[in-house]
């Protein structure tokens, strides 16, 4: 229950007494204060910065000199982030998340230095979304022994839209007001904005969209729609 609701009920609890309600409403005040998020962050390393951290989201840094970014107007996004883990400390990376942004479940990961995950304003994510900006593991040329597969960036614009059990791989790119179908699997960059993209790997299927947070039917009922 949120702290909206549970002051409408002492209001209905105590009526004319405000003595009461208040004293009870500073205590619900208190616990809340008290339980803030930020023992959802674990943090071993030198020089992290962490902005903001909704409730349900977990933040796990192995490494120095990273930054966690979130818009302080994001309110709901459930989920963890992790950067490095306890055998291969992480540095410098960047991850952030713009304002109002939602995720129902998500799984952020980055295990290479220098690198970065960006989402844009008022994207909205399912569950089962992972955003992996690695593949945990080295591919290398033979002859030359150079690594082929470091993780950069991945970039989501504003107004995007993933649907549920997507996956979003490493130096990937999504533009504005885009949205990825359910299971799709996005592993290069589509710059061009307004799109649906689906499939695995995901391709676009369809042009010249774009999308509300409303159900098909209250978007008909509010007139936005016309025929």
């Amino acid at each position: 229950m949120d702290f909206a609701a549970q002051k409408a009920i002492l209001k209905t609890k105590y009526g004319e007494n405000k003595l009461q309600y208040t004293a009870h409403l500073a205590a619900l005040w208190l616990k809340k204060l008290y339980h803030r998020p930020f023992r959802n962050i674990y943090a071993y390393g030198k020089g992290n910065k962490i902005s903001y951290c909704p409730e349900g989201l977990k933040i796990y840094i192995w490494g120095n000199g990273n930054v966690i970014d979130i818009d302080p107007s994001v309110s709901f996004f459930q989920g963890k982030i992790e950067i490095g883990e306890g055998q291969s400390p992480t540095n410098n990376c960047i991850v952030k998340i713009g304002a109002k942004s939602s995720a129902a479940g998500i799984h952020i990961s980055l295990r290479e230095d220098n690198s970065t995950i960006t989402i844009g304003k008022n994207c909205m994510f399912s569950w089962g979304i992972k955003i992996w900006n690695t593949d945990f593991h080295a591919i290398y040329s033979e002859t030359t022994k150079e690594c082929l597969n470091i993780g950069k960036a991945i970039t989501i614009g504003d107004h995007v839209w993933l649907g549920q059990a997507t996956y979003v791989l490493k130096n990937t790119t999504i533009a504005e007001n885009s949205i990825v179908g359910a299971g799709a699997i996005v592993s290069k960059k589509f710059t061009e904005p307004n799109v649906i993209i689906a499939g695995i790997p995901a391709r676009v299927v369809k042009r010249g969209i774009n999308w509300s947070s409303a159900t098909p039917n209250n978007y008909l009922k509010d007139g936005s729609f016309s025929f």
